[in-house]
């Protein structure tokens, strides 16, 4: 068996929304950084529609 370990992690800006009942008010950007402890990451990829397509990122 072969296994994998890795790390994904997303940050948010701004970190949290500043409108009423916490909404953002301004666009929001969120970046992702991902490493594994073998060879490295070859590519990321995500999703916005619950894996029905991906996009690179």
């Amino acid at each position: 068996m072969i296994r994998f370990q890795y790390r994904t992690t997303a940050g948010w800006s701004p970190a949290e929304p500043v409108g009423l009942d916490d909404w953002y008010i301004h666009p929001a950007t969120m970046t992702l950084h991902t490493s594994d402890s073998t060879s490295g990451v070859a590519d990321t990829v995500y999703s916005l529609e619950s894996g029905a397509t991906w996009m690179a990122y």
